[in-house]
């Protein structure tokens, strides 16, 4: 493969996941190392081990792949060392930025580096934007109610593509009629409280979040697919942990802040990120998936697609509010 340097903007992470799919197939017998610098304790640490996996070619692959999913904090250093040895490929999935060394380097050495930006949505485009994205996650939208869409959500690919999504399972096709009933925006700290409750398991607390979820029209189902994803990737690595090991991942956890201060609860203790949205998760498992069977993840991951088609069909906003509830006893441990 030639092209050693992948700038991919993070505008658009549909488009995103299409090109690192294509880049899946090409580097097949490459080693693929997901590299997050926000895991670890210092810049300077960060900037050693990714210097170990940047020089080195692979011990059985043909070569290695380096995907971030930002742009490193030591870009000037990085952006003296292009292009990646022979054999070797980084990618990084961040927004444009001309100031930034690395992707002015990818613009002017078209020879070994590709850049795919994302043009951003103007009026006059957006609404013809949102039908054929509807298509692309396949479903489709009247044209009234794209402009409805863009006039309600913004501009914003990552966004409209989210409600699309979303919206499928309440209409499809999606009709005006959708687009005037669900709300959107908001909710994010509804879901983080969501998915802690999936992971314990509290389970009047999960149902409970979930309901409300669905009142305000935030379907959880790609959030719940999302934390069933890192599961997935939590079993092959070896997720089934010892107890110390689990102990540390447990700690992972991360204090959150508001406007510069740490957030309390009612009880005054300290609001932290569950820990399976800390980068490092995506190789670990929540601490009940010690006590899974071999391929519970895996197994919940595809009967989760199932559901998504089911509920894409399904009569009515009750109905499919019925099927989630039945899905998420399932993952917490019921019959």
């Amino acid at each position: 493969m030639k092209t050693r340097l992948v700038w991919l903007d993070s505008g658009d992470l549909f488009e995103v996941d299409d090109v690192l799919g294509k880049i899946r197939d090409k580097c097949q017998e490459h080693d693929w190392i997901r590299f997050e610098e926000s895991s670890y304790e210092s810049s300077d640490k960060a900037k050693a081990d990714f210097q170990r996996y940047f020089g080195a070619g692979s011990l059985f692959g043909e070569g290695r792949v380096i995907c971030m999913r930002e742009a490193p904090s030591f870009s000037k250093w990085l952006s003296e060392m292009l292009p990646p040895p022979e054999g070797n490929v980084l990618v990084i999935v961040a927004p444009a930025d001309k100031k930034n060394p690395i992707y002015e380097a990818a613009k002017k050495n078209k020879a070994w580096a590709v850049v795919k930006d994302s043009e951003p949505l103007t009026r006059g485009n957006s609404s013809d934007w949102v039908v054929k994205r509807a298509g692309q996650v396949g479903t489709s939208i009247e044209d009234v109610a794209a402009s409805m869409l863009v006039d309600k959500v913004g501009m914003d690919k990552n966004h409209l593509t989210m409600e699309l999504r979303k919206l499928a399972i309440v209409s499809n096709p999606i009709m005006a009629w959708a687009i005037e009933q669900v709300s959107f925006g908001g909710g994010e700290g509804d879901i983080r409280d969501f998915l802690n409750a999936l992971a314990k398991p509290d389970k009047p607390t999960a149902h409970e979040i979930m309901d409300r979820l669905i009142a305000k029209g935030d379907w959880p189902m790609g959030a719940i697919c999302d934390w069933l994803r890192k599961m997935c990737v939590a079993e092959s690595c070896g997720g089934n942990f010892d107890d110390e090991t689990r102990e540390k991942v447990a700690a992972m956890r991360k204090p959150v802040k508001e406007d510069g201060k740490l957030k309390l609860d009612k009880d005054g203790e300290i609001v932290t990120t569950p820990f399976f949205a800390n980068p490092r998760a995506l190789y670990y498992s929540c601490k009940e998936i010690k006590s899974k069977p071999p391929g519970w993840a895996y197994a919940l991951m595809g009967e989760s697609r199932d559901l998504q088609l089911k509920l894409r069909t399904a009569k009515s906003p009750m109905a499919s509010s019925t099927m989630l509830h039945v899905f998420i006893e399932k993952i917490m441990g019921g019959d």
